[in-house]
C-alpha cells in the first residue's frame, strides 16, 4: 500500500471520477465482466443468530443489520464481495485510504468496519498507529497486533465520544447512495432496479431510518461543530458500459458487488419489514440484477466522502 498523500496536494485524479460518464458504444453481445460504549466482546450471546429465508442474521439490537451472517456470507464469495467494495473505494480515491490531509495518523477509529480490510490496510500503511474497528457483526479476521476489533453499535452511548478526536483531528464520513441514476434517461420508468430501491425506501421508513446522502453528512458535520467541512461526490457506474477505462474498471467491480449484495442486503428488509414472501423478494432482486446487467441502461449511483476537522480551540 502506497503512503497516504495529503488531500490538498493532488485532487486531479480524484475529481476526475466525479464528472460526466461517457458511454462506450456496444453491440448486443454480453458484458465483459465518553462513558459506556456497548463494546460487546465475542461472547456466546453475540453468536446467537436469527434464521430467516434460509439465511442466518445476528440478533444484536433487534436485527438492525440487514446483511446475513452465515456460512454463505462468510464464504469466499461474499467476503470477496465485501472486500471488493474496499477496492472500489481505493479506486475512487486513486489508491488512498482516505481524503483527510493527514501524513502519519497515530490513532484511527474505523466505524462500521465490516470485514476489517480497511482497518488492516490502515495498520499496514501506518504501522505505528493504533487502529480500532467496530461493527455490529462479528466477521472480522484474526489480525495483527496493532489492530483491535470490537462488536458494538455506533448509535449507542459509547467509549469513543468526540473527545477521542483530538483538536485538529479529522473525521471522514463515507456513504453510498441507495438508489440508481442515469445521465441519459436510459432507466425507464417502472424499471425493476427502481422498484427495488422503492422497496428499500419503504422498509427504511417502517424502521424509522433515513437513507443518507452527501448533503446530510455535510450538515451533520457542520452542526457538530467541525470546521473545514468538505463534500466530495463520486459516480459509481454499474457494469462496464463507460468508455473511460477507470470508470469501466469501477463498473466491472460494481457489477460483481451487485451480483451478491443486492440479494444479501434486500432479503431481510423485504421479508422481515415489508412482509414479502421469500419467493417474491428473490424475484424483485433477480429482476433488478437483470437491469444492472443490461448495458443499454447506463446505471450509476453516487458515493460521498465528507471530511471535517475538529477545531483547535473549543468554542463552547
Amino acid at each position: 500500500m502506497a503512503s497516504q498523500t495529503p488531500v490538498q496536494n493532488d485532487m486531479a485524479d480524484i475529481t476526475a471520477l466525479s464528472g460526466n460518464i461517457v458511454v462506450e458504444t456496444f453491440d448486443d453481445s454480453n458484458s465483459e465482466y465518553a462513558d459506556s460504549f456497548d463494546t460487546t466482546t465475542l461472547k456466546s450471546s453475540i453468536l446467537v443468530y436469527v434464521y430467516e429465508n434460509g439465511r442466518r442474521y445476528h440478533p444484536y439490537h433487534g436485527g438492525q443489520y440487514p446483511l446475513p451472517n452465515d456460512e454463505y456470507t462468510n464464504s469466499e464469495q461474499i467476503i470477496y464481495s465485501l472486500d471488493m467494495y474496499h477496492h472500489i473505494c481505493t479506486l475512487l480515491l486513486d489508491g488512498r485510504l482516505f481524503l483527510s490531509p493527514l501524513d502519519n495518523p497515530q490513532r484511527i477509529l474505523d466505524i462500521g468496519t465490516g470485514t476489517g480490510v480497511w482497518a488492516l490496510d490502515a495498520a499496514k500503511t501506518y504501522p505505528s498507529a493504533e487502529v480500532i474497528g467496530i461493527d455490529l457483526s462479528p466477521i472480522h479476521p484474526v489480525c495483527q497486533q496493532t489492530v483491535r476489533f470490537e462488536i458494538g453499535g455506533a448509535e449507542n452511548d459509547w467509549t469513543f465520544p468526540p473527545v477521542h478526536c483530538q483538536p485538529g483531528g479529522y473525521i471522514e464520513l463515507v456513504e453510498a447512495q441507495a438508489g440508481a441514476k442515469s445521465d441519459d434517461n436510459t432507466i425507464p420508468e417502472g424499471a425493476a432496479i427502481l422498484k427495488l430501491f422503492d422497496h428499500w425506501q419503504a422498509g427504511a421508513q417502517k424502521l424509522g431510518l433515513n437513507l443518507i446522502d452527501g448533503e446530510k453528512l455535510k450538515k451533520w458535520a457542520v452542526d457538530a461543530g467541525f470546521e473545514d467541512v468538505q463534500l466530495y461526490t463520486f459516480k459509481q457506474p454499474w457494469d462496464a458500459w463507460p468508455a473511460d477505462k477507470n470508470f469501466k474498471t469501477l463498473g466491472r467491480c460494481m457489477l460483481m458487488n451487485c451480483e451478491t449484495e443486492l440479494m444479501a442486503y434486500s432479503l431481510a428488509i423485504f421479508t422481515r419489514v415489508l412482509g414479502m414472501s421469500q419467493e417474491d423478494a428473490e424475484k424483485v432482486c433477480d429482476l433488478a440484477l437483470g437491469d444492472v446487467r443490461n448495458r443499454k441502461m447506463h446505471i450509476y449511483n453516487y458515493h460521498w466522502h465528507v471530511i471535517a476537522r475538529k477545531p483547535l480551540v473549543d468554542k463552547k
